[in-house]
């Protein structure tokens, strides 16, 4: 029993994998009962094996985009004796997706609740990695926090096979102080207030950017 691979057909790809279509020559030997395709990282080290019955072609999903991977096929009679593996067949796949890591900043607005979001998905922590992302703009986002300035929206333009970083920068808001005499007498007397000994204030007056 004998057969050689013939080739492999790309044939779907989704976030961050790929699936692909292999097909071989039928082996002419009647006691040919199947054909199994054997595959795996590591040349003539296959990890995975999958039975194609009579079939002559045979689908493998969800390879990981980046690494190298090695195939070969075999046939095997009715009591299940394998022939040697045809020839090996290689096929590194190619990475056609980036990645985002959004960092925010400082630690006290990660500890209010800060987030962020990529086009209007749900909100990540500080630190996330988002992969499997299509190449091109994308927009970043930040959530409302009490007692925080929001960062402004992002554009980040993703390259395929890269980990794009991006860093979205919280500010405190400022507190203000508004202080009432009474009575009214005091402050027709002349009554007035300052806070961290800065300039004295009539009533009622806002002192902001505290």
């Amino acid at each position: 029993m004998g057969l050689v691979l013939l080739f492999l057909l790309l044939c779907a790809k989704v976030r961050g994998q790929q699936s692909i279509t292999l097909a071989w020559n039928p082996d002419a030997d009647p006691s040919v009962a199947g054909y199994a395709l054997y595959y795996g990282t590591a040349s003539h080290d296959y990890s995975t094996r999958i039975d194609a019955g009579t079939n002559i072609t045979a689908s493998v999903s969800n390879l990981l985009q980046g690494p190298t991977y090695y195939f070969a096929a075999t046939a095997y009679d009715t009591n299940g004796v394998e022939s040697p593996p045809s020839n090996e067949v290689s096929y590194n796949v190619p990475v056609t997706t980036g990645s985002l890591l959004v960092t925010l900043i400082p630690a006290g607005a990660i500890s209010a609740g800060a987030q962020w979001q990529l086009d209007g998905g749900a909100f990540q922590s500080s630190g996330i990695l988002v992969s499997g992302l299509s190449p091109g703009n994308h927009t970043v986002t930040f959530n409302t926090i009490s007692g925080w300035n929001t960062p402004a929206s992002q554009t980040v333009t993703l390259v395929a096979g890269v980990t794009n970083s991006v860093t979205g920068a919280y500010t405190v808001q400022p507190a203000g102080l508004q202080v009432t005499l009474s009575p009214a007498g005091a402050i027709s007397a002349g009554a007035q207030w300052q806070v961290d000994g800065g300039a004295f204030q009539s009533s009622g007056t806002v002192v902001s950017t505290l």
